[in-house]
């Protein structure tokens, strides 16, 4: 279910939202798909108490990855 929230947010919602940014300030839309898959991500998670299986959207999977550094998991944003 909340994988099903997440595209129709981000189909409903980000999309217009990024591109009127976008186009507005002339940043890149990748600093925009980054902050919102960051934010989307810690707000699912926050919710959860825990780290569930959550799958961000396809326009958001590259924004945030999982490295391992020193043995331990961390995450990166891409931009």
């Amino acid at each position: 279910m909340p994988d099903q929230a997440a595209s129709l947010l981000v189909s409903t919602h980000l999309t217009p939202l990024v591109d009127a940014l976008a186009r507005g300030s002339g940043l890149s839309r990748k600093v925009f798909w980054g902050n919102a898959a960051h934010y989307l991500e810690w707000i699912v998670r926050q919710l959860s108490g825990k780290n569930p299986d959550f799958n961000l959207p396809a326009r958001l999977t590259d924004a945030i990855r999982y490295v391992e550094e020193n043995r331990l998991r961390v995450r990166r944003r891409k931009v």
